[in-house]
């Protein structure tokens, strides 16, 4: 009950509001672009082409890159006031460790991952919204480079591009969820709010490096997530067991550091 009269704070939603912005800005400045065009050219403007996703431009690469840090500004900043505020030994008290830690850690996960998959997902009902409704052609639309060396179920995205997109809002989910529970793993360690929050961000930002000199997603969440990914991706299986045991290992560290701040 005391969780969810604190998700009512504005202060949770500030990574969702600064996402949306976003999207709605490469909408707005998307839109008026093409709008001209449109007459006799619907096969190159449809919402699978122009989706932020599929979108080769700045804001993407923008938005990606941004996406660990939008992930951490959310529920996750409750445990760092319990922690502060030295409120989690009541909360702890009252519902035992167990209880407190996997609530604020499921809160946490999900709040990363609506946080980094909502904006996306009003990018694309925008788009779908406004422009027709056509699946992409593997010839007309060949420009937007959707190829199995940078897309997975690139086949998908012609057969059934819907899907391709809810997939992919998916995969960017978890990623956010990953993020969000390695800012709680760090919490649980380093007492100041902004190392908290942009840790992922930094660690996102070393490999994203990593990757570009070796030309490969590999190690690079916040990159093998984006659906025309810049750079070489890994197997599926790979990229989802680096997401789910990424987050497996960071749950672990902060399960751990709970205990260690409640005992201490």
């Amino acid at each position: 009950m005391y969780i969810r009269e604190r998700l009512k704070s504005p202060k949770v939603y500030i990574g969702i509001v600064i996402g949306t912005i976003i999207v709605l800005s490469h909408f707005i400045s998307d839109y008026f672009v093409i709008k001209p065009q449109l007459d006799g050219n619907v096969t190159f403007f449809t919402p699978y082409t122009r989706w932020i996703g599929y979108d080769t431009a700045a804001m993407t690469t923008f938005y990606y890159t941004l996406l660990p840090l939008l992930a951490c500004l959310t529920a996750n900043q409750l445990f760092y006031q319990d922690l502060k505020s030295g409120f989690i030994k009541h909360a702890v008290k009252e519902q035992g460790v167990a209880k407190y830690s996997l609530s604020h850690l499921g809160i946490s996960f999900l709040a990363g991952f609506l946080t980094v998959a909502v904006p996306l997902l009003l990018d694309f009902v925008f788009y779908y919204c406004t422009l027709p409704n056509m699946k992409p052609d593997p010839v007309l639309n060949m420009s937007t480079a959707v190829m199995s060396d940078l897309t997975y179920l690139a086949g998908l995205y012609y057969s059934n591009p819907l899907l391709h997109v809810a997939f992919y809002l998916f995969l960017a989910g978890l990623a956010g969820g990953l993020a969000a529970t390695i800012s709680l793993a760090v919490t649980c360690f380093i007492s100041n709010y902004f190392t908290d929050v942009a840790m992922a961000f930094l660690l996102s930002l070393i490999l994203n490096a990593f990757s570009a000199a070796t030309t490969s997603a590999l190690f690079s969440p916040n990159l093998f997530v984006i659906p025309v990914c810049p750079l070489y991706i890994p197997s599926l299986s790979i990229a989802l067991s680096e997401l789910l045991l990424g987050t497996l290992l960071f749950s672990l560290i902060y399960l751990y550091g709970v205990r260690r701040h409640v005992f201490s």
